[in-house]
């Protein structure tokens, strides 16, 4: 079970990040000595997915949390407001993280996303 956190972007005034919540494991590394049929079976578990509907995804981004709902394809879009004023002080700051989180079937799942912002 995981949470596939996209990269985002920011304006001044708000954050917008995308995601998807999966309930299949990522597959296993591939390792040169894999045999043909493993490697056949690795491409097909990265293509097969899980998509988890209706899961509640919460995001938090400086000091504010929200929570979205993902679609039937697992997929979540969410929309955070920034704090107003807050200009970015250093060349580092290009990039931010929000936070994602949520129970997948009574296990915490959580994932960063990196969202790249105006300096």
């Amino acid at each position: 079970m995981r949470i596939l956190a996209y990269r985002g972007y920011a304006t001044r005034t708000h954050l917008f990040v995308s995601g998807r919540v999966l309930g299949n494991n990522p597959p296993a590394a591939r390792h040169d000595s894999d045999s043909l049929w493993q490697r056949l079976l690795g491409t097909y578990r990265r293509f097969r997915t899980d998509e988890l509907p209706n899961v509640p995804v919460t995001v938090r981004f400086e000091n504010e949390e929200q929570t979205f709902r993902t679609d039937a394809d697992g997929y979540y879009h969410a929309e955070l407001p920034r704090l107003e004023g807050r200009a970015l002080s250093r060349p580092d700051e290009a990039w931010l993280t929000a936070e994602a989180h949520c129970e997948i079937r009574g296990r915490h799942v959580s994932a960063t996303h990196q969202i790249v912002a105006p300096t």
